[in-house]
């Protein structure tokens, strides 16, 4: 697989400097149709897209808390990891239209003007998207690291729901 120049890191598959921005936000402003998912009960408008990244959000939780239970830390700090992302760009996406290619939880978090206690706790569970897929970067992860990162997901989840509800 090829790598990106200035980061070693970075696949070029990843490289969306040649993005356009506001592409769909036409589509985004016409996707308010539906009710929250995030609670029910609440007759808020939400656009499509978001309900799709929701979804996501709500599956990887449950993959996180599925892989913990079965003593698969990396996997479940990995899903953690994804979950908060997900849920970041949620934020992103119903509040402001833009949705961000970054794994980075600190920047998703201080775009969306996420507590700074909570974005504190983000910036350990960024690492835990390369440090779980790369053998070459690979750490051990144990059940008390996989049970910190599953809260960590946990808490960025109920702040966007709560934002978004």
């Amino acid at each position: 697989m090829k790598r990106m120049r200035n980061d070693p890191y970075m696949l070029e598959e990843y490289d969306f400097s040649g993005g356009v921005c506001g592409k769909y936000a036409k589509r985004y402003a016409q996707g308010a149709v539906s009710v929250s998912q995030a609670d029910p009960t609440k007759a808020k408008l939400m656009k499509e897209e978001t309900k799709r990244w929701l979804a996501q959000v709500t599956e990887d939780m449950a993959t996180a808390k599925d892989n913990l239970t079965l003593g698969h830390h990396a996997a479940a700090s990995f899903h953690s990891q994804q979950c908060a992302e997900k849920a970041l760009k949620v934020y992103l996406i119903e509040t402001r239209g833009e949705l961000r290619k970054t794994h980075d939880l600190v920047d998703l978090g201080t775009l969306a003007g996420m507590p700074s206690e909570l974005l504190g706790r983000c910036e350990g569970l960024t690492l835990a998207y390369i440090e779980t897929r790369y053998p070459d970067q690979f750490t051990e992860y144990r059940q008390a690291d996989a049970e910190r990162d599953v809260a960590i997901a946990e808490a960025v989840r109920e702040w966007v729901t709560e934002k978004i509800s």
